[in-house]
């Protein structure tokens, strides 16, 4: 359903956003450049460009996931039986 006002019920609030500043407004400058902190890397032609912190911790989650599951197979297993026959 399309929220656009003349389309949203009396009871319900449009969210307009952050406001534009009343006066006159710079952007703040500072030494941050985007991307500053990432790994970048080419390895046999494939180019890599991956934020450490994300990617480790992401890395870690997945890893912690593979393990609980292969050591709780028979715990696990009616809840992937439920899951794969939905």
């Amino acid at each position: 359903m399309d929220k656009t006002p003349q389309n949203t019920p009396p009871d319900e609030q449009v969210s307009e956003g952050i406001p534009a500043p009343e006066g006159a407004a710079n952007l703040i400058d500072t030494d941050y450049v985007i991307g500053q902190d990432n790994i970048t890397t080419s390895t046999m032609g494939v180019n890599l460009d991956l934020h450490g912190k994300v990617f480790s911790i992401s890395a870690i989650v997945v890893l912690l996931f593979v393990v609980l599951t292969l050591a709780l197979q028979e715990t696990i297993a009616p809840i992937y039986d439920a899951i794969f026959s939905f």
